[in-house]
């Protein structure tokens, strides 16, 4: 773990350490390390608020109150929209400029799992039909811009298979209960 976040994530687990013993700050940890290794996963963002919050009420006292502010912390960082949609254009103009090879296919993987976040948005959302409708236009203006992005063959349909499958995943999620 490393950066500012990740050294208060620490500094909160030593805290936990003492106030709820070891296991408890291994699992915050491991909770941490998942999520920071990559901060785009949602499920893992989410995993670790709840983590927090969880300990908030366990812990009590400063270690609680540490907690309650972290997971406050890491819950403003959830990916909005607008982020979400101009990056995935960076991503898409960012493949293109590179050539074939090893360089060009970690940016291609990198903007089919961006795309992939889409769903994850709706799944987030206070208001997940306006959002819904939000994200499958985005997908939409996506795949129209594919057609004058210099894309392979291959590029192109796996890009086209991964935004259909980003649109069927925006009416999948938590049921309602």
């Amino acid at each position: 773990m490393s950066g500012p976040l990740a050294s208060q994530l620490a500094r909160l687990a030593l805290l936990i350490a003492r106030r709820l013993g070891p296991a408890a700050a291994a699992a915050l940890i491991a909770a941490t390390r998942a999520w920071l290794s990559d901060p785009d996963n949602e499920t893992q963002r989410a995993r670790l608020v709840s983590m927090l919050r969880t300990l908030s009420r366990q812990a009590g006292g400063q270690a609680g109150e540490a907690a309650q502010r972290m997971a406050g912390q890491i819950e403003s960082r959830r990916r909005n929209l607008r982020t979400w949609r101009r990056e995935l254009a960076a991503l898409r103009d960012e493949v293109a400029d590179h050539s074939a090879g090893p360089v060009r296919a970690a940016a291609f993987d990198a903007y089919l799992r961006h795309i992939d976040v889409g769903p994850a948005l709706v799944a987030a959302a206070r208001n997940p039909t306006d959002v819904r409708r939000r994200v499958m236009v985005a997908l939409t203006r996506e795949a129209a811009a594919l057609s004058g992005t210099p894309f392979g063959p291959h590029e192109r349909d796996e890009a086209i298979r991964a935004i259909e499958a980003a649109r069927a995943g925006c009416y999948e999620g938590p049921s309602p209960n």
